[in-house]
């Protein structure tokens, strides 16, 4: 069954997002989404900075994809900034 990680952002209240910032990680993690068959992105989500959805489409990959995710938030400074939850894909 496939499954969905929400890419959540907490800048908190007093604090803009940084906006150029979080574009740079949708587009890397669009280009990662289309090198990669067994995950999708949608390119409606690529504009958002509050939050990603991430389609995995294979259980069996979810870690990896997980993994690299996660490298992604790091190389980006969103570390202790993005929060990660993974869910069932609705039908």
């Amino acid at each position: 069954m496939p499954r969905q990680i929400i890419i959540e952002f907490d800048f908190g209240s007093d604090r803009r997002p940084p906006y150029h910032r979080v574009l740079n990680f949708n587009d890397d993690l669009l280009a990662f989404a289309q090198n990669n068959e067994w995950m999708s992105f949608s390119l409606d989500e690529i504009d958002k900075t509050t939050g990603q959805c991430v389609h995995v489409k294979s259980v069996r990959k979810l870690r990896r994809v997980l993994a690299k995710v996660e490298e992604l938030i790091e190389d980006h400074g969103f570390k202790g900034i993005a929060r990660l939850t993974v869910v069932t894909a609705p039908k």
